[in-house]
């Protein structure tokens, strides 16, 4: 999806593709703005910036445009007007939002594109003040207000933890911005809240790190004093409950996948402490060296089964936390929605632990994608002892709800018998009870499958 690099000996961002597009709107910003586009340009990676003049009555316009930026006018007044406006105007593969103020560092936005190698939508947070200089306007107050709202928000809306949904330095991709920028509407000060909202409303994959603040240049024309600023942090607030009727909540993982922790204290729970055979029984399948694709990989637990056996590991999983909790130990590892892909990436050995029951009735697909990508095997292993079959209605409910990673509750699972089932003509290597009966473990010859395949001898399947 990236398609910029790093040159090791310098930190400067390189784009080899994507165009980068800056934007932002200013109002009588005559001291600051020229300087603001410069210190963006000057990053060597910025394609073009775009200021949205809110008919300022200074020489902002002729500031802009002698630095480097394109102007738009922007007639109807107000803070959100000019930042949908800039929005609008953008047509780049990226496109970073940011004050004209001089309150937000174009260094910073190095970082963000990092983060947006794994994500969507990438802010900056103010709210870390060991990042702020002195005379930042983020007096204590604000930190917290913010803090709260970002809590709010992600509760309410669906998304990754926030911490600061006032802030206006962002960068996100364009078929993102697409998903909601027509149904941005909040032309004065509130605008940025309606932004994190609509974003997570989007199902984009969201992230924020904390970045520096500064003192602005010149006077602030949103807040006038601590009254102003506080009036301002209510009618965000007042917009994050009022904004539900127009963004639904996105959906969001349950509490089982919400941590990694979380995720394995209960497994182990769950599976008497005997989950860790169907690791054991995956990697005894795989070949030294090989390359392996973990798919819905989790945290990619998996890995360290296979550590003797010096494999090239890849994980892919929906689950955003789990994902960057497999890249913070170096794992090989990317979100992606099995489901919505056309095609697998290759590898020897293909393998799905727990997670089959996710794409019912639509799991023989789903085999056969599986298949299609591994060149040796498919190794699955699979739950055929629920609590979600509990015959007790409120008890499948609740462990139904439980086990929801984002999309969707899935009411189905299966038993040894549908397993069975639904491999009975596939060219299957090896099947068995593991995990003290809990799961049902089997091996597909993906070699022979396709031979099967290419020679007219597979027959139709059910299940």
């Amino acid at each position: 999806m990236v398609k910029w690099g790093f040159d090791e000996a310098t930190p400067k961002m390189l784009p080899t593709g994507e165009r980068i597009t800056v934007v932002m709107p200013a109002f009588n910003e005559q001291a600051s703005v020229g300087a603001v586009v410069k210190d963006f340009l000057s990053l060597g990676f910025v394609d073009e910036i775009i200021v949205a003049d809110n008919d300022s009555e200074d020489g902002t316009l002729k500031e802009a445009e002698k630095a480097g930026a394109k102007v738009v006018i922007e007639k109807e007044r107000g803070y959100g007007s000019a930042c949908i406006r800039a929005l609008k105007e953008a047509d780049a593969d990226i496109v970073v939002l940011v004050e004209s103020d001089g309150t937000f560092a174009a260094s910073d936005l190095t970082r963000m594109l990092q983060e947006l190698k794994e994500a969507d939508f990438v802010s900056g947070s103010r709210t870390s003040p060991a990042y702020n200089e002195v005379g930042a306007d983020m007096a204590w107050y604000k930190i917290a207000g913010n803090r709260v709202l970002g809590k709010l928000v992600s509760m309410i809306y669906g998304c990754a933890p926030l911490r600061d949904i006032g802030s206006t330095y962002v960068a996100v991709r364009k078929e993102t911005l697409n998903r909601f920028a027509r149904k941005l509407h909040i032309g004065d000060s509130s605008f940025s809240a309606e932004m994190y909202i609509a974003a997570a409303s989007s199902g984009a994959a969201m992230a924020q790190i904390p970045i520096g603040y500064r003192a602005r240049i010149g006077r602030s024309k949103l807040s006038s004093g601590h009254v102003s600023s506080i009036v301002i942090g209510f009618k965000h607030l007042k917009h994050v409950f009022a904004l539900r009727s127009r963004y639904p909540s996105a959906k969001r993982p349950s509490l089982y996948y919400r941590n990694y922790l979380i995720y394995r204290i209960l497994s182990a729970f769950l599976y008497k402490g005997k989950q860790r055979e169907k690791y054991l029984a995956a990697a005894e399948f795989v070949g030294e060296g090989a390359t392996v694709l973990d798919v819905c990989c989790g945290d990619a637990v998996l890995r360290k089964y296979l550590n003797n056996k010096h494999v090239e590991y890849s994980g892919m999983d929906i689950n955003n936390g789990f994902v960057g909790t497999a890249q913070k130990k170096g794992v090989n590892a990317m979100k992606a929605d099995v489901d919505k892909l056309a095609e697998l990436p290759e590898a020897d050995y293909v393998i799905m632990l727990s997670s089959l029951y996710q794409f019912i009735p639509r799991h023989q697909e789903i085999l056969d994608k599986l298949t299609a990508s591994a060149r040796k095997k498919v190794i699955v292993s699979e739950p055929i002892k629920n609590v979600a079959s509990s015959k007790i209605r409120a008890t499948a409910r609740l462990a139904g709800r439980l086990s929801d990673p984002g999309t969707g509750i899935k009411p189905h699972r299966f038993d040894k018998q549908a397993l069975r089932s639904a491999i009975r003509n596939r060219a299957v290597a090896d099947s068995r009870v593991i995990c003290g009966g809990r799961e049902f473990f089997f091996v597909i010859d993906a070699e022979i499958e396709r031979k099967n395949a290419s020679s007219g001898e597979k027959s139709d399947r059910s299940g």
